[in-house]
Parts: C-alpha cells; sequence; structure tokens
C-alpha cells in the first residue's frame, strides 16, 4: 500500500472512537448493555463527542418513545490489554439528545414525538489518551496500535455530496464474551459507498455488496469520510440483505449543535 493510502487510513482510523453504554447508575462499564462508534469535532472553540442516539438509547428505539432514565455512556481509551477494559474507559457526561414534537393543527391531528437519532456532549482534554486499536489489510499494518486519536476541524465538513465521489465507512465493532469482562474488537472497512440521493435530511448511499448486518453491527454513529477525508456525517444504519447505508449528514448535527450553545449561553 503507498504512502498516500496509508496517510489517509491513518487519518481517518484516528477519528473513530468505541462507544460502550451501561445500565442507569451503574459504576463501571463491566457489562456494558449496548456499544457502537463516535467521533469529535472541533466546532466553534469546543470539542464535542458526536454519536447515534440510538447508540446510548438503545431500548428507546425499540419502544419508539423516551422515558426519563439515562444510561452510562463512556468511550474506551484502548491503552492497555484490550481484553481487561473496565478500568480503561473515560465516562461522558451532559449528553444532549432531541425529540422533535410537530405540534396537532387540530384534535384530530395528533403526532407523537419522533426520537432524533443524535446525541453528543462536550468533552474535555481526557479523551486525548484515546489510542488506536492496530489495523492491518491484508496482513499490512496500516496503523499501528497506540497512534493517538484526535478531532476533525471545521474545514474538514464536506456540505453536499457527489455522486462522482466515494464514501469510506471505517471503524470497530466490539464483540463481547459471554462472562461479560471481555470483548474482540472487530476491525470493519467498507469502502467505494457511493450517493444515490436525499430523503428526509439524510443521505441515501449504496454499498457495492450486499450487506450482512453482523458485520456491520455495532458501526453505528461512526464517521463517514470522502476520498480526501472530509466528513460527509454519521453512520445512522444499513439495509440487512440490500445495499442502502443511511448517513446523516454534518451539516444537520451541527444545527443541533448551535442550538445547544445558544441553550447554554441563555442560561
Amino acid at each position: 500500500m503507498n504512502i498516500i493510502t496509508k496517510a489517509y487510513f491513518n487519518f481517518i482510523w484516528s477519528k473513530n472512537y468505541q462507544v460502550v453504554v451501561a445500565p442507569p447508575k451503574s459504576t463501571d462499564f463491566a457489562n456494558f448493555t449496548y456499544s457502537g462508534c463516535g467521533f469529535v469535532v472541533r466546532y466553534k472553540g469546543y470539542n464535542f463527542f458526536i454519536t447515534a442516539d440510538h447508540v446510548i438509547h438503545g431500548e428507546h428505539f425499540e419502544a419508539d418513545e423516551r422515558d426519563a432514565k439515562d444510561n452510562v455512556v463512556g468511550v474506551l481509551l484502548c491503552k492497555n490489554d484490550m481484553e481487561c477494559y473496565a478500568s480503561l474507559v473515560v465516562p461522558l457526561g451532559g449528553i444532549y439528545d432531541f425529540t422533535k414534537y410537530q405540534l396537532p393543527k387540530s384534535k384530530d391531528d395528533l403526532v407523537f414525538p419522533e426520537l432524533v437519532d443524535v446525541a453528543f456532549c462536550k468533552v474535555d482534554e481526557r479523551l486525548k489518551e484515546c489510542v488506536t486499536i492496530e489495523l492491518r489489510i491484508e496482513d499490512e499494518i496500516i496503523v499501528s496500535a497506540g497512534e493517538p486519536k484526535g478531532y476533525i476541524p471545521t474545514e474538514m465538513f464536506l456540505e453536499h455530496p457527489s455522486k462522482d465521489e466515494l464514501y469510506v465507512v471505517a471503524g470497530t465493532i466490539l464483540k463481547v464474551h459471554q462472562n461479560g469482562i471481555r470483548f474482540s474488537p472487530l476491525n470493519a472497512i467498507y469502502c467505494g459507498l457511493e450517493y444515490v440521493e436525499t430523503i428526509d435530511n439524510l443521505f441515501h448511499l449504496k454499498y457495492p455488496q450486499t450487506i450482512d448486518y453482523q458485520q456491520w453491527a455495532g458501526l453505528s454513529g461512526s464517521p463517514v469520510f470522502n476520498n480526501e477525508g472530509k466528513l460527509l456525517g454519521m453512520l445512522l444504519r444499513v439495509e440487512d440483505g440490500g445495499h442502502a447505508v443511511w448517513v446523516k449528514p454534518i451539516s444537520e448535527i451541527v444545527k443541533f449543535l448551535n442550538y445547544s450553545l445558544s441553550i447554554e449561553n441563555s442560561i
């Protein structure tokens, strides 16, 4: 693999973080209930950690409603033995999540709240300790373990997709062992995604091969990049047995970041 390609994979690999979620009031993550991915953006002078809301509130999306219980969310540092991770998690707090309401025009036009699949929080210096898991492609080490992770700056945001470009999803899926205190990380890179259309403020991409959901489950919340390393948005879901990949545009996520900042400034 040439130097330019290695530099590209080094860049995108260092921008994906592993998320683990434990039940409300948990004091550790030894028996996490959900896992996924996330990424950090630098926006208006703040670092925001962003993931899909269904990663941290899976039970809400299964029930299609929000309750008052908040799960405990953390990010893996990946600094030491990958099979003993309970002390390697940075808890996240102050997470914003959203429910979209539509006011009824009449009593017969009642619309129930719709969960918005975006969640984020401001993060501090602790995430600077996060490092990469080793990435190999065809037995060649492309990214070494222990490389520092980082954030995606605003100038790397991609406003609109193009049908002339290809897109990439890369991340690590956590496979939990039955004893609940070990996991096996499975690295996944999916290249060659093509933009099809935009529907309901989501980008519909097409993956060239048939999608096996089990090979994608756990990548929700991953950043999606073009071939220049610019951020298109966040992976939300895929079509099992099909080709569709759905991405939340970074331009839509930014609207929520702006809203949270306006709320904080008004307090």
